[in-house]
């Protein structure tokens, strides 16, 4: 699982941690791919620290994924998300830019 997200540096010295963005998320996340480094050249560590990352993304898009479905109809938001992660893989900071759109749709009674 998270040795399909660890890439190298160009030098081969660092690992970092390198996932794509799922297609339904890239519009809200911003970005194709998610990258953080791992701060570390041994392999084993940065497997761990990988796999904690890869938790948090998956536990982070499930969330993302919620929060689109309970949208209530009648009006639109549109938003960024930016996540920084710590070295453990814990949230550090969120930051959220938000604009409502409050173009109503008006259903036609009958």
């Amino acid at each position: 699982m998270a040795q399909n997200f660890l890439t190298t540096s160009r030098h081969g010295t660092v690992f970092y941690y390198r996932q794509r963005v799922p297609d339904d998320l890239r519009q809200i996340v911003g970005k194709p791919y998610l990258v953080k480094t791992l701060a570390t050249s041994r392999r084993g560590a940065a497997i761990v620290l990988a796999r904690a990352y890869a938790a948090k993304t998956d536990s982070i898009y499930g969330n993302l994924r919620a929060m689109k479905k309970q949208a209530s109809e009648g009006f639109q938001v549109d938003y960024s998300l930016a996540l920084d992660l710590g070295d453990d893989g814990s949230i550090c900071q969120i930051r959220v830019d938000a604009e409502p759109n409050f173009k109503l749709f008006r259903i036609n009674p009958e």
